[in-house]
């Protein structure tokens, strides 16, 4: 692509979007909430699970995916 037809291009989506910003808007209402893989925790969640999983709770997290660890599947 050539400089001009990018400096061009990018300048008329920059103006659509001023111009009209609800054809560039994203509706999250329909998504759940952000979670956490409790992989992530793989090497410290033997230790304690469940002072883990109250700390990752108390973090604000309500989601959360299973995973295997050292001693079993949480």
């Amino acid at each position: 692509m050539k400089r001009r037809t990018f400096i061009t291009q990018s300048g008329l989506a920059t103006a659509g979007a001023l111009v009209s910003p609800s054809l560039f808007a994203v509706n999250f209402k329909g998504l759940p909430a952000p979670g956490l893989q409790l992989f992530t925790f793989f090497s410290s969640i033997d230790n304690d699970v469940k002072g883990t999983m109250e700390k990752i709770a108390a973090t604000g997290y309500k989601n959360i995916e299973s995973a295997f660890s050292g001693k079993g599947g949480y």
